[in-house]
């Protein structure tokens, strides 16, 4: 399989077919990317931890003093991740001067706060609007938002002749991407309904169950392609990933995300006061409708997951980048860890929109 030349170091004549084979976690490198990422990985687990407590603890202790704080909490962490994401997306499209990163990272975050309708915004400081909520809480004024926003990202790209139109849409999709996520993220975790005492109504524990299944797809899907990995995906897109690791990451997400749902809805009251995912849809008469419901989004949410990678993937690879960045050792950029869970909220909130609004 070598062949050693006495002027020449030992070159390896492996087919590509034979080197990717390879169980790679034999491999000193392999090992080493493993135990990297595993670290970044239980880090980022408790900052998560810690991130998705804040709204626990508005929509379940209402009765606290002061409970806003919690999600004032909440929504500093997301303005945090935003800003970072932005950033990231805004580099990777050519958008590199002070000024452009200050103007889009004021547009994303009035894109994000600016309430679409009454009726997905029962929470913070949304019910202190009272009357007025209804009168700006309106999808129209939301979509013109979006349109004008549009435009300046179409005038900055033509402007600068270093991003040009191409790049300035790929941002702009990529910033609904992320806005849509993180309303998706913060009306499902934060909404409430009712009257005081409020209750919950999709709950903090729907983020923790589909977290957990793109957590599980995501990683499962990584070891088993470093273990049996053979044939490639997408290899246009994303040269690493295989159909191999692929069927086990969503297979072991599918397994998973409806064992956690299915224990939580047979045995809520074991775990008060963490409800059941999805909660306000789960509380119907009869178990077939809530079981179907989980069934589907155990299957559905994996997959949009790996699509959401593969989206972040194309972006890459269209700006010519590895990495949106380096800030998490071993994961690269917020948006290289996040783009799956980003993309899954989008289509969340598209769900709780249609079923809500």
């Amino acid at each position: 399989m070598k062949n050693i030349d006495s002027n020449q170091e030992t070159q390896d004549l492996r087919t590509p077919k034979e080197k990717h084979s390879i169980n790679h976690f034999k491999t000193a490198e392999g090992k080493r990317s493993f135990m990297t990422r595993l670290w970044s990985t239980i880090v980022m687990l408790i900052l998560l931890v810690l991130y998705i407590s804040a709204g626990a603890v508005y929509t379940y202790k209402q009765d606290l003093p002061l409970i806003e704080i919690a999600a004032y909490a909440s929504y500093l962490g997301t303005f945090f991740i935003i800003i970072f994401a932005t950033i990231e997306m805004n580099k990777a499209t050519g958008f590199k001067k002070w000024w452009q990163h200050l103007i889009i990272n004021c547009l994303v975050l009035l894109a994000f706060l600016y309430p679409i309708t009454t009726n997905l915004y029962q929470f913070h400081f949304y019910l202190h609007f009272g009357r007025t909520l209804n009168t700006i809480a309106q999808p129209w004024i939301f979509v013109l938002i979006v349109i004008l926003i549009s435009f300046v990202f179409i005038c900055l790209g033509i402007l600068d002749k270093n991003i040009g139109l191409q790049k300035a849409l790929i941002n702009y999709l990529m910033m609904l991407v992320l806005v849509i996520g993180f309303k998706g993220f913060t009306i499902t975790s934060l909404s409430l309904f009712g009257s005081p005492p409020y209750e919950t109504r999709l709950s903090f524990n729907t983020i923790v169950w589909i977290w957990l299944m793109i957590i599980f797809g995501d990683t499962f899907a990584y070891i088993g392609g470093m273990a049996w990995g053979k044939t490639k995906l997408a290899p246009k897109i994303s040269p690493k990933k295989t159909w191999e690791g692929a069927a086990f990451g969503l297979s072991i997400a599918f397994v998973g995300g409806l064992a956690y749902a299915l224990t939580f809805y047979f045995a809520a009251s074991s775990f008060a006061p963490f409800t059941k995912p999805i909660n306000d849809w789960a509380s119907k008469s009869g178990d077939v409708y809530p079981i179907l419901i989980y069934v589907l989004f155990s299957l559905l949410f994996p997959i949009i997951g790996m699509f959401g990678d593969l989206l972040y993937s194309w972006v890459k690879r269209t700006c010519q980048i590895k990495d949106f960045s380096k800030i998490i050792p071993g994961h690269g950029g917020v948006l290289d860890r996040l783009d799956s869970i980003i993309f899954s909220w989008a289509i969340l909130f598209l769900i709780v929109a249609i079923l809500i609004w």
